[in-house]
C-alpha cells in the first residue's frame, strides 16, 4: 500500500505537466519545470533533513516511551516546521526574480511570478509528511491519496485549459493543500495535538515581519528589505522560542 501511495503522490505532482503541454506548448512546460525544480528541491531537501533524519527517529523512540512525550514532540515539531517553512517561502517568493535570473537564461521571466505561487507547496508537504507518519493507518492515507489524485485530475481538466500556466500552478497548490489539510484534520480530531492559541504568536510575528517589509522596501530597497525582514523574523522567533514551543506535558522530555 505504501508503494501505491507513493505512486499516487507522483501522479498528482506531475499530471499538470501533461495538461500544460497540451495547452501551453513546450515553452509553458519549460517555464513550469524551471521554477518547480527550485521549489521542489528546497522542499524535498528540508523535509528529508528535518523529518527523515531528525524528527521521525525521535518520534519512533518516544512512541515507545509514552504518549505524553510523543504528543509534545509532534506539537513542537509541527510548529517549528511551519516556522521554518514561512521564511523559506518568503525568500523564494520575494527574491524569485533574482533566483530565476541567476540560474536560468533570458526568456524565463514568466517563471518569476509562477514561483511566487509555488512557494506554498513548501509549507503543505511539511505538514502532510509529519502527520502522515503520525496517522499510522495506511488505508486512511491511501484514501486521502486517492481523493487528492482525483481532485488533481478534475482541476487539471477544468483549470489548465482556460488559465494555462496559472491554472497549472493552482492545481498543484490545491492538491497539496487538500492532502495536508486532510492529514492534519484527521490527526487533530483523533489526537488533539494543538490548542487554539498555538499559532497565534507565529502568525503575529509573520504579520509584523511582512508589514516591516512593505514599509522598508520603499526606503532601503527591495533586497535590503528582504534581508531585514528575515533578520526580524528570526530574532523574534529566537527571543520567545520557549513560549513558542510551549511547555512539555508532565513527564515529557525537557
Amino acid at each position: 500500500m505504501f508503494a501505491l501511495i507513493d505512486i499516487l503522490t507522483n501522479i498528482y505532482n506531475r499530471t499538470n505537466l501533461l495538461f500544460l503541454e497540451s495547452s501551453s506548448c513546450k515553452q509553458g512546460v519549460a517555464l513550469y519545470s524551471a521554477t518547480w525544480l527550485i521549489i521542489d528541491s528546497v522542499s524535498w531537501l528540508t523535509a528529508e533533513l528535518l523529518l527523515g533524519w531528525v524528527i521521525f527517529p525521535v518520534l519512533a523512540t518516544l512512541w515507545i516511551r509514552g504518549k505524553d512525550q510523543f504528543s509534545y514532540l509532534v506539537r513542537t515539531a509541527g510548529l517549528w516546521l511551519v516556522a521554518i517553512a514561512l521564511p523559506a517561502m518568503f525568500v523564494l517568493g520575494a527574491e524569485s526574480g533574482l533566483i530565476i535570473g541567476l540560474i536560468f537564461p533570458q526568456g524565463y521571466s514568466d517563471a518569476v511570478w509562477m514561483q511566487r505561487y509555488l512557494v506554498w507547496t513548501i509549507l503543505f508537504p511539511f505538514v502532510q509528511y509529519l502527520f502522515a507518519y503520525v496517522i499510522g493507518a495506511v488505508k486512511v492515507l491511501l484514501a486521502f491519496s486517492v481523493f487528492a489524485t482525483g481532485l488533481n485530475l478534475i482541476l487539471n481538466m477544468t483549470l489548465v485549459g482556460p488559465l494555462g500556466l496559472l491554472g497549472g500552478r493552482l492545481v498543484i497548490i490545491c492538491a497539496k493543500m487538500v492532502m495536508a489539510l486532510m492529514t492534519l484534520t484527521y490527526c487533530q480530531v483523533r489526537f488533539r495535538f494543538f490548542g487554539v492559541g498555538d499559532l497565534v504568536y507565529l502568525l503575529g510575528l509573520s504579520g509584523v515581519s511582512l508589514g516591516m517589509f512593505v514599509l522598508a522596501e520603499g526606503i532601503v530597497g527591495h533586497h535590503l528589505a528582504v534581508a531585514g525582514t528575515l533578520v526580524l523574523y528570526i530574532v523574534g522567533l529566537l527571543l520567545v522560542r520557549s513560549r513558542f514551543s510551549g511547555s512539555p506535558h508532565p513527564g515529557s522530555i525537557a
